[in-house]
């Protein structure tokens, strides 16, 4: 096993050593941070796309309802179905969203403090002794 002494930790090659490590750890943490980074990123294009495709869904079906011919005496039956569906419908689309913007967040939080610890940590290990 690796044993660091008091007497080795104030010699210079010693204070050289633990400077080497920081910097690592520093891009270790840099590293895992742009990573995360990343792949919000990319969930994010991934979800917005989803996002354009629910709602051209329901235009198409709105769309669709309009195209059958109304007969000008009587009202439509199914009007308030219809509606009912297009509410319910944008309603479960906006709990979806809110609940991945929430896990988002947490996630690009976490993310930036690792950038943060990162750059801190090679900041250290790059300070002259």
């Amino acid at each position: 096993m690796f044993w660091l002494s008091v007497d080795t930790l104030l010699t210079s090659a010693g204070q050289s050593k633990i400077q080497s490590w920081l910097t690592i750890g520093g891009l270790v943490f840099d590293f895992s941070g742009f990573a995360l980074l990343l792949r919000e990123w990319w969930l994010a294009f991934f979800k917005e796309g989803l996002q354009i495709e629910t709602e051209e869904q329901l235009d198409r079906m709105r769309h669709l309802r309009n195209l059958r011919p109304a007969s000008p005496a009587a009202s439509d039956p199914f009007a308030a179905l219809h509606k009912m569906q297009d509410d319910q419908a944008i309603r479960r689309a906006r709990i979806a969203h809110k609940s991945a913007m929430a896990a988002r967040r947490t996630t690009f939080m976490f993310a930036a403090m690792l950038v943060v610890v990162g750059f801190l940590l090679q900041l250290a290990g790059a300070w002259p002794v």
